[in-house]
């Protein structure tokens, strides 16, 4: 009897789990992109990928950018945007929450472009920031994109100056900005519901 209650209670909180996590990020289609500017024109892209993360029954995202996938094309730039600036072995990822409409959630098919607020955590301090984005939903599918860039300001996360000024003696102390302009590429997957062989 013990036996056969553990089972339905562990098949009820498998079934809440899977129902509660509808959608899953496709880390292998999911990117965040940004271009660090030096000089107010030298631009320097970078992108982040592997991005996981999940959309929930009541249309609540989130996204977790792990700063390991930070890649610049430039191995020695990579090691010094995640050691001098982010301090990534102190906070290594980037965390995004928001919400989307259930009416998205709720079609079977969607084409739409929509304002949506959103809270960024960069370097343990949190702020919240808008973006015009295209949404594109097909049966088990969601696409979400960025219809232009986000301008996200360091300034804004706590992150020090200091940081900045490290970064730039490794260049020269070239003069680096401290906002930059973001993009993105989410792709999620509804998840499956998995039973329990009783």
């Amino acid at each position: 009897m013990k036996t056969l209650c553990l089972l339905l209670s562990l098949f009820t909180f498998t079934s809440s789990t899977c129902s509660a996590n509808l959608f899953s990020v496709d880390e292998s289609l999911s990117t965040v992109g940004f271009s660090s500017i030096k000089l107010q024109y030298v631009v320097e892209p970078a992108v982040i990928k592997k991005v996981t993360g999940n959309l929930d029954a009541n249309g609540v995202f989130v996204f977790r950018l792990p700063l390991s996938e930070l890649n610049t094309g430039i191995p020695i730039r990579n090691e010094r945007l995640n050691a001098l600036f982010f301090d990534s072995k102190s906070f290594p990822q980037i965390l995004v929450k928001g919400k989307v409409d259930m009416d998205i959630l709720n079609a079977d098919e969607a084409f739409l472009q929509r304002n949506i607020p959103f809270s960024v955590e960069i370097f343990g301090n949190k702020h919240n920031e808008e973006a015009l984005v295209n949404i594109v939903k097909i049966n088990n599918n969601i696409a979400i994109s960025s219809a232009k860039p986000v301008i996200i300001s360091a300034a804004n996360y706590g992150i020090p100056a200091t940081h900045l000024h490290k970064l730039a003696e490794t260049v020269g102390r070239i003069a680096i900005s401290n906002t930059v302009p973001v993009s993105f590429s989410i792709v999620l997957n509804k998840s499956l519901r998995r039973g329990i062989d009783l």
